[in-house]
């Protein structure tokens, strides 16, 4: 940005400029000064640089505060100079001596001053603005704190101590009127030289450091020549750029200087010196001092080089030239309303609006890419004609997205790029049924699938199908599809649910599924038993004990175990084994003779080895031909007297066998009444009523619960 200081001069008051005198300083009040010294800052520091040509030394000066600055304008400076002899020496006296340039303070002009300055250079407005800055900052009302501003006021002292300091820097008469410059001629070459400038402001109200700078004359001081490290090429412009912390030690400000000639002839592009300052809240740039010239011409060659000005009031010598020219940059209009159309098959055509009245159209390229974001590809080699508004793409990537772009090319070879148009290829052909599907499911119900992969170029994914039966419906497992060509899945073992079944469909690009093929089987983990079967009938005969069972439910049982045991403390016996491909669920106890109960139960087992509950157990009597006979000749007669009735019964003798008396009133239910041990063969009713009929019967029982058929009823009155 071009930031010279032509308006500096606008802010002068030209009143001060009637007031006569010339070569005299400043002479303030003492109120004046008291006042500058009550706005001073606490401490300040003074910057002393010099310049040796061959046989003057310019030495400059400056404060780092507004309150080190008025009070200096105020109390002025003194410079002093030692003489540390020839530059051969190696000895440095310890306490050189100093002595004073000028036998006054050092003081700024005053009003008539820079007048007479001003007009003996009609030209350098710094002086004008150098004198308005440091007299405006010393007037009395100028000091003070309006309406208690100290914000306004720290502000305002700091905007002319900047302007007074920067005139300073660009014009060296200004310099020497602001007391902030000297000239040096008393000086011998080959010595060494070190100098001093001291504030004369009060140390008890700004405390300001010395200045030193020590240089030998041996040789004059070279000002390094200004360096142009980038040029670029922009539309009806060029930029120059030169590093800011390799120049601004030496330099205050420049001016560009071009060629329009090839070179031969140079005129500075800029009014007045080019100062570039920096912007805090742009650090990226703070280290580039940059310039912008705008050219009436493309394609044209400019030479440029810089020349710097330092703050003594000399040129630096030019920089290297460096050739540049604008170039157009702007790109042609975009094309518009894109469309990508597959108008027939395996082929799409794209079409776009472009305006006719575009001047530097060179033609049109059409480029494609499988995404929005990717890289894309030029369809067309060379360039199509102006009034192209088509292009048909005959290698369309059927398996991809297709996304076409239409660039307008000018004659610069600036691209004027579309928005994108998605293309599509109608796709109805699915992949293949995924083959190679195999898997397992460990203990822990997880299930291992795997299968090959697909060769089709559009295959996107796969997804996988479960159910937990033939006769199920399918249920999807997994939402998006895989993009690998393994699965894990997790089942639960704790079924009766012998197996379960997958399968794998493939997906493209289009969405187009593959058949689903044949389910694969896979076996649970058995950790279940399987149901127990159930007793639904049973008869006891002559025969036997017939018994009827309903069989386990579960799909895996290999067998069924009909058990029995004579008590419960003796171990079961396996009477029956059925298999899995036998549908048996009834069998025949046969009665072998020997009377006795049995316990009777029924287990499965499954082919994981795991057994089933028992059956509710059956506890039966096995009727056994060899019970003992019924009793013979049974009657029953009536002792009036004794008031009983007497039963008598005839059998033969057998000493494992006794006898049951039992009685009914004639209501049809009998009840025993008593048990008679063996060889006893009558019994006396002493309970019998009076006026009741009684009917009686008599069985026989042996040792192992064996009971004889009833014996023939007998009736009695009492």
């Amino acid at each position: 940005m071009d930031t010279p200081v032509p308006f500096l001069a606008a802010i002068l008051c030209t009143s001060l400029l009637d007031t006569a005198g010339y070569g005299q300083r400043s002479t303030v009040p003492t109120s004046i000064a008291a006042q500058a010294d009550s706005t001073a800052d606490a401490v300040a520091h003074l910057t002393l640089r010099a310049h040796y040509d061959g046989s003057v030394v310019r030495l400059r000066w400056a404060p780092g505060t507004p309150g080190a600055w008025i009070n200096g304008n105020v109390r002025g400076y003194r410079i002093e100079r030692a003489d540390l002899g020839m530059d051969a020496d190696t000895a440095i006296a310890a306490d050189p001596a100093f002595v004073p340039l000028s036998d006054q303070p050092l003081l700024p002009l005053d009003i008539s001053g820079w007048k007479a300055l001003h007009d003996a250079s009609l030209e350098d407005n710094y002086i004008m603005v150098a004198g308005e800055m440091i007299h405006e900052a010393l007037q009395t009302g100028n000091l003070g704190l309006k309406n208690g501003d100290i914000l306004g006021a720290s502000g305002t002292f700091q905007e002319r101590m900047g302007f007074a300091l920067l005139s300073a820097d660009l014009s060296w008469q200004a310099a020497m009127g602001s007391a902030l410059g000297i000239e040096d001629r008393s000086i011998q070459k080959g010595h060494r030289y070190l100098y001093r400038v001291r504030s004369l402001a009060d140390p008890k109200v700004v405390h300001v450091d010395t200045g030193y700078v020590m240089f030998s004359t041996v040789e004059p001081h070279k000002i390094p020549r200004p360096i142009i490290t980038n040029v670029i090429e922009r539309d009806r412009c060029i930029i120059l750029n030169w590093p800011r912390s390799a120049h601004e030690a030496v330099y205050t400000a420049f001016d560009i200087e071009r060629s329009d000639d090839g070179g031969r002839n140079f005129r500075a592009v800029n009014k007045n010196p080019y100062i570039h300052f920096t912007n805090p809240d742009l650090p990226q740039g703070q280290d580039l001092i940059t310039y912008t010239d705008s050219v009436p011409q493309h394609y044209k060659a400019y030479h440029y080089r810089l020349i710097g000005h330092t703050p003594f009031g000399m040129n630096g010598p030019p920089s290297d030239i460096r050739i540049a020219m604008a170039r157009d940059r702007t790109a042609p209009p975009s094309p518009t309303k894109v469309q990508a159309t597959e108008k027939k098959a395996g082929k799409i055509t794209i079409s776009w609006e472009y305006p006719e009245n575009v001047p530097d159209l060179k033609g049109f390229h059409v480029v494609r890419g499988s995404a929005v974001s990717e890289p894309n590809t030029a369809l067309t080699k060379n360039l199509l004609p102006k009034n192209a508004r088509s292009f048909t793409d005959g290698s369309v990537e059927e398996h991809e997205h297709n996304y076409y772009m239409v660039v307008a090319v000018d004659t610069a070879g600036n691209p004027g790029i579309s928005l994108s148009a998605l293309g599509t290829v109608l796709d109805t052909v699915p992949p293949a049924t995924p083959a190679g599907l195999a898997g397992r499911v460990d203990t822990s119900g997880v299930v291992h699938l795997s299968w090959n992969m697909g060769k089709e170029s559009d295959l996107f994914g796969y997804y996988v199908y479960v159910r937990n039966q033939k006769d199920h419906v399918e249920v999807r497992v997994n939402g998006q599809p895989i993009r690998d060509t393994v699965f894990t899945d997790t089942i639960s073992v704790r079924t009766l649910t012998e197996h379960v079944y997958y399968r794998v469909v493939a997906i493209d690009l289009n969405e187009n599924q593959s058949s689903r093929g044949v389910p694969l089987e896979l076996d649970r983990p058995d950790l279940v038993a399987p149901t127990a079967p159930v007793f639904t009938n049973y008869t006891v005969d002559r025969k036997g004990v017939h018994l009827v069972w309903a069989p386990s439910s579960s799909e895996d049982v290999v067998a069924h175990f009909l058990l029995r045991r004579t008590t419960r403390t003796k171990p079961w016996d396996t009477l029956l084994t059925v298999s899995k491909t036998s549908r048996q669920s009834t069998y025949m106890d046969l009665d072998k003779g020997t009377p006795g109960v049995f316990e009777y139960t029924i287990i499965a087992k499954d082919d994981a080895g795991l057994v089933s509950e028992a059956a509710k157990g059956l506890r039966l009597r096995m009727i056994s031909m060899s019970r003992p006979k019924p009793v013979q000749q049974l009657a029953a007669n009536v002792n009036a007297e004794r008031k009983v009735v007497h039963l008598t019964w005839e059998y033969e003798e057998r000493p494992d066998v006794r006898f049951v008396i039992l009685r009914s009133n004639g209501d049809g239910r009998y009840v025993e009444v008593d048990r008679i041990k063996a060889g006893q063969h009558d019994w006396v009713d002493g309970l019998a009523r009076q006026g009741t009929t009684y009917t009686y019967t008599v069985q026989a029982i042996d040792t192992e619960g064996q009971g004889s058929d009833y014996a023939r009823q007998v009736t009695a009155r009492r």
